[in-house]
């Protein structure tokens, strides 16, 4: 009988410390969505869930930034490259008389060519910087990671939902971190982060 008292008197203590962990969030959020939120008054939270926030190579921000660079590194690859390509083309095509477009193919290539070593040179540096970092990482605890799934009015009037992580400190004092793990460009780092730090 005394164990079921001790038991039921520890979950009373622990749903209610959640519950008080949930409050303290919202609170936070609620504030963030004030100055950022084009029509607050339409803002509708749907879901929170806490968890504890352990730093890793994934949220860690130094680690971010590098990949946000090496995705527009990346983006200018491509460019060089198809620059290269369709100078390539009319190379094999007309000879370096090249056409009106192209009066030089095979200058272009070889432009093309150095600035494509060029970005390709950075990004490789920016990858070994990410391994680098990544290895220094002690996986500690740096707050509490709350995803947020809320209903809001964009801009231009249209009802939409949105998931967004938020890392508070300890205290739940401040937001430290936001990560919108729906956009495009969160999604592209991560995948970048674990395709580098997988490679051997």
């Amino acid at each position: 009988m005394l164990f079921i008292t001790i038991f039921v008197a520890s979950f009373a203590l622990t749903n209610c410390s959640s519950k008080h962990k949930e409050e303290y969030a919202l609170e936070l959020i609620n504030d963030y969505m004030f100055k950022t939120l084009y029509y607050f008054d339409d803002y509708q939270p749907i879901e929170t869930k806490i968890d504890s926030a352990i730093h890793t190579p994934f949220n860690d921000t130094t680690i971010m930034r590098y990949a946000s660079i090496i995705i527009e590194l990346r983006g200018q690859a491509d460019v060089y490259q198809e620059q290269f390509d369709r100078a390539k083309e009319v190379f094999n095509t007309f000879g370096n008389e090249g056409t009106r477009n192209h009066r030089d193919p095979f200058r272009e290539m070889m432009n093309a060519t150095d600035d494509l070593i060029s970005v390709l040179g950075q990004s490789a540096k920016y990858d070994d910087s990410i391994r680098l970092v990544g290895r220094q990482i002690s996986l500690d605890f740096i707050g509490w990671a709350v995803t947020h799934k809320y209903k809001f009015k964009s801009k231009g009037g249209t009802l939409m939902t949105a998931s967004k992580v938020f890392i508070m400190d300890e205290d739940f004092t401040k937001i430290v971190n936001v990560f919108d793990v729906e956009d495009d460009d969160y999604i592209k780092c991560q995948q970048i982060i674990k395709e580098i730090l997988e490679r051997k």
